[in-house]
């Protein structure tokens, strides 16, 4: 009997669900809350909430986590894209595009004027972005489903770098 038990211990310790890790994505929501694997219902529904829901709250985020037997790890995958953005009345949706290796892109209207730049606090630290970076909710409804579904910048928006139009500001 103590040769199978320790048959099954054995068994048991090297088998591929014990030690499974995979990499998922995951939504940090302003609140501080985290939904693993959202769905693009999930993500359209978070989008569609309104100025009272956003008004001062944080940046959103889509990123990826590891998760290993069962237990998420809550530092981000820096070989994996990620998604930055909140809700500012009235310019709109404002993203933030981070490469694997760390470049990141705003979308632009480069073709438009300069229309300035608005404060907004985020970390409890006021920061000035670009109005020009705003999007429509139609168009943050394409952004958001094509990372979703590829992890790539929507063709929707022309992007740039964030340093070629003075982003972040110092």
């Amino acid at each position: 009997q103590w040769l199978r038990l320790r048959y099954a211990v054995q068994t048991w310790n090297s088998s591929a669900w014990w030690r499974e890790e995979r990499e998922v994505l995951s939504l940090y929501p302003p609140d501080g809350s985290i939904l693993l694997n959202p769905t693009s219902q999930q993500l359209q529904a978070f989008l569609d909430r309104g100025e009272e829901y956003w008004g001062d709250a944080d940046m959103a985020s889509l990123e990826w986590l590891r998760e290993k037997q069962g237990r998420t790890y809550l530092n981000t995958l820096e070989h994996r894209p990620a998604l930055l953005f909140f809700y500012q009345e009235p310019c709109g949706f404002f993203f933030l595009f981070r490469e694997a290796g760390g470049a990141e892109y705003l979308p632009f209207d480069a073709g438009g004027e300069d229309k300035g730049r608005f404060t907004r606090y985020i970390g409890g630290e006021a920061s000035q972005f670009p109005r020009s970076a705003c999007v429509s909710r139609a168009i943050a409804r394409e952004i958001v489903q094509e990372f979703f579904t590829t992890q790539r910048r929507s063709d929707a928006v022309s992007w740039v770098t964030a340093t070629s139009v003075g982003f972040p500001v110092e």
